[in-house]
């Protein structure tokens, strides 16, 4: 999924570096991406990918009640993790249960990532596109899990 994301990125004409060293002072963190020029607000992004199995037992009671509620609380740890480099940079938790659904964050954080593709290409398709590949890609992930 990172390399997904990279490759979105580069399609948008932002720079990024995988898996960034000494962006936070505890040297054992460090995100799976970062922009190298400021992309939103003046400052860069990292982002943080992880995928909550909507079926593991600390999440069972609450995405049997609500879909997207693992995606939801790994999304509130992440933010919770990186607090420190949210204050000098955007901080972006990509979240995606491996039955699909994603938090909030991570859904407006890909439809503006593919608005940024639609306005360098001119194609409104991309977005479409971006969004099929995407979707495979979840279900490649969703088979290793099985």
């Amino acid at each position: 999924m990172n390399d997904f994301l990279v490759r979105c990125f580069q399609r948008a004409n932002i720079p990024t570096i995988k898996e960034p060293t000494g962006l936070m002072e505890e040297g054992s963190l460090r995100p799976d991406g970062y922009t190298i020029s400021p992309c939103a607000k003046g400052r860069s992004l990292a982002w943080d990918v992880t995928f909550p199995h909507t079926m593991a037992e600390r999440y069972i009671n609450l995405t049997s009640l609500e879909a997207g509620a693992a995606a939801l609380r790994a999304a509130d740890f992440k933010n919770s993790k990186y607090a420190a480099l949210a204050e000098s940079k955007i901080f972006q938790p990509v979240c995606i249960e491996t039955f699909g659904p994603t938090d909030a964050q991570t859904q407006s954080f890909l439809n503006e990532l593919c608005s940024r593709i639609v306005e360098v290409s001119g194609d409104p398709l991309d977005k479409s596109y971006v969004k099929q590949s995407f979707s495979i890609l979840l279900q490649k992930y969703s088979s290793f899990c099985i």
